[in-house]
């Protein structure tokens, strides 16, 4: 089987939300090397929230994360100027140097549009000074069809996760404070649901389904 996510890549997820991170790309972030994956939150949500969010990068050994903004921006997003966030964007990129580049889709919820939208404009082909990502891929999450027909999520990208399924349910029951009705399409029902449907799609136990914006190979 064909591995695109090597032991020498890093991969950076921009995250709207804590907790988004794992609902779109849990099962990735247990497939690689802790040591190569940075999680870039723009928000957290609540107190609460942010210590769920640290007692998973524990729990992960995961050491290199941003939280960029403050919980006075939490669904707020819009209240910041393009400008400053493409440039937020831009300079942990050019930090962290990565391989891979996850981002959310836009769906319905305004702070996923805002962080999919300046992340597209700061991951733009740019000069040669510029560092660029080889691969961008857009991550879905259980709420993603609850979307305007204008763009709708088409994967072709699928990542198996068979291996990897029950931890990324543990580590989405890291978050609590999120956990509710297990009819809910966020929960670790709809989490499971949504990972073997894309299974079936590939022929595998489970499945992560992304789709690829760029792939550069050399």
């Amino acid at each position: 089987m064909y591995n695109l996510f090597n032991d020498n890549e890093r991969l950076l997820i921009f995250s709207p939300h804590a907790d988004d991170e794992t609902l779109g790309c849990g099962g990735l972030i247990s497939k690689m090397k802790s040591e190569n994956v940075h999680i870039a939150e723009f928000t957290m949500g609540s107190d609460v929230r942010k210590r769920e969010f640290e007692k998973l990068m524990e729990f992960c050994h995961i050491e290199n994360f941003d939280i960029l903004y403050d919980d006075k921006y939490h669904l707020k997003l819009d209240l910041i100027s393009m400008f400053e966030l493409v440039n937020k964007v831009e300079s942990i990129i050019e930090r962290v140097k990565p391989q891979v580049v996850a981002i959310p889709f836009p769906s319905f919820n305004q702070d996923h549009a805002i962080v999919y939208n300046c992340c597209m404009t700061a991951l733009r082909s740019r000069k040669k000074k510029f560092f660029m990502p080889q691969t961008v891929i857009v991550y879905e999450y259980p709420q993603v069809n609850w979307i305007t027909n204008v763009q709708m999520f088409e994967p072709n990208l699928y990542v198996d996760i068979s291996k990897h399924l029950y931890k990324k349910v543990e580590m989405l029951g890291m978050y609590e404070s999120q956990m509710g009705d297990e009819e809910y399409a966020v929960s670790k029902n709809g989490v499971i649901s949504m990972a073997r449907y894309r299974g079936k799609e590939v022929s595998v136990e489970a499945a992560e389904a992304y789709e690829i914006k760029r792939l550069l190979i050399d």
